[in-house]
Formats: structure tokens, C-alpha cells, sequence
């Protein structure tokens, strides 16, 4: 099997964009572009996540150590490095890195459950989408994959494809602006 690795530095999606957070401290929008971004699939339980906190359900979240595996569907789970700097070597057959094909948006704050909802058909209510929930869906007319991760505050991890990220930043962007 064929594996080749990149010498280049990441390089986010919305470079110019996103030099620091947009919108004010109640809903706020940052960048986390180029964070370890690891598919998995595979009908059996892939080896690597044997022994790890990888959830059960489909359409949950588990944090780990340096991240949080999502598990998407009954053959496909994500894992997202919460920090920009880990460099956990998992070697599976099974597992692919996308970081490269993927940005990540982050959002933050007591209002944005309203400003998604403004942009995505989810409910967003803490009964309907709970801490650690996840979802496959539609926001702002392109696929995206939304996972809640409440800190201090209610967190919202976004992924959207590469081609689309600075789209979707301007667009979120532009509605925590006129929310504001």
C-alpha cells in the first residue's frame, strides 16, 4: 500500500479571514482549521478504537485525552484533536487523515444556538440537540457536520469542506454581525 505524507505546512482555508474570533463574547465565531482531523470506516470496530472512549451510539460524541470521536454512522466515525498540536500517531487500514480536506469553525456563546438556527433546520434546544450530540445536515445550503461541545459555554464544533469554508465563515460571520 501506497503512503505519502506532506511536507507542507497547513494552511488554513480561511487564511485572511479569520485572524481572531468574530462576533461579540455571547456568540462568537474562531477559526480551528488544520486540528487533526481523522475518518475512519469499517463494519467491524476498527482496532484503534477498541480500547479508546469512542461512543456507541450514531450521532454521539465521546471526549478523549486530546479530542473527541464522533460516531456518525453504524461503518464511520470522526476523530477532531482539540488541540492545534497533537500529533497522536494512530495507524490503522481503516483510517484516513482529512485534515487537509475539511475546515473547522468553532462557535461559542450563550446566543448561538439562535444564530444556527437561523442558519440550519436542527433544533437546537438543549432537549433536541444535547452536550455531545451530532449531526450530519445543511447549513447556510452546503453539507456540514455540527457537533456540541459545551465548555464554560455553550460550543458548537463545525466542519464543512475546504472549498466552501470561506463561504461558510462569511456567512455565519454575517449573521452574528446583524444578531449583534
Amino acid at each position: 500500500m501506497l503512503t505519502t505524507r506532506s511536507e507542507l505546512p497547513f494552511v488554513s482555508p480561511l487564511a485572511g479571514l479569520a485572524d481572531g474570533p468574530v462576533g461579540p463574547e455571547t456568540a462568537q465565531l474562531w477559526d480551528w482549521s488544520g486540528r487533526r482531523l481523522l475518518d475512519v470506516r469499517g463494519r467491524e470496530r476498527p482496532e484503534a478504537l477498541q480500547k479508546s472512549a469512542a461512543p456507541e451510539a450514531i450521532g454521539e460524541a465521546a471526549c478523549v485525552q486530546n479530542g473527541v470521536w464522533m460516531r456518525l454512522r453504524a461503518d464511520r466515525w470522526f476523530y477532531v484533536a482539540l488541540s492545534a498540536s497533537d500529533g497522536a500517531e494512530i495507524e490503522e487500514p481503516a483510517l484516513t487523515d482529512v485534515t487537509h480536506a475539511y475546515a473547522i469553525l468553532l462557535l461559542r456563546g450563550v446566543h448561538i444556538p439562535g444564530v444556527l438556527a437561523q442558519l440550519c433546520a436542527l433544533d437546537f434546544d438543549n432537549r433536541a440537540f444535547p452536550d455531545h450530540r451530532v449531526a450530519q445536515t445543511s447549513l447556510a445550503k452546503v453539507p456540514a457536520l455540527i457537533v456540541r461541545l459545551d465548555a464554560e459555554v455553550q460550543g458548537y464544533l463545525i466542519l464543512v469542506e475546504r472549498s466552501v469554508a470561506a463561504y461558510v465563515w462569511e456567512v455565519i460571520a454575517g449573521t452574528l454581525t446583524s444578531a449583534a
